[in-house]
């Protein structure tokens, strides 16, 4: 379970990023990320595979999340510009009425 809390948590963390900063804000994100699994990792004395597993699945979350969040704030973006075309369009027609 609490992986599957961690992992979610990645993910929205990804979203929150991917809504707001480009790219390469997953460089320093993912470098902190790695660094803190790996103290956490380090104090509740885990196997290094699970370390390992459990940074792969943040990492992972994180980068899908911050895809998801772009792909559908580029949708949105691509709405709005094409519903503000459509009111671009139908303008003239309303004036020669």
């Amino acid at each position: 379970m609490t992986i599957l809390v961690f992992a979610v948590a990645a993910f929205l963390v990804g979203m929150l990023l991917g809504l707001y900063f480009k790219v390469f804000i997953l460089l320093p994100v993912i470098t902190v990320s790695l660094a803190a699994i790996a103290g956490v990792g380090l104090k509740y004395e885990s196997s290094v595979g699970f370390v390992l597993f459990i940074g792969f699945l943040g990492i992972t979350a994180l980068q899908m999340g911050y895809l998801f969040a772009s792909f559908v704030s580029v949708y949105v973006a691509d709405t709005r510009q094409q519903r503000h075309r459509a009111e671009v369009i139908e303008a003239p027609r309303r004036f020669l009425r």
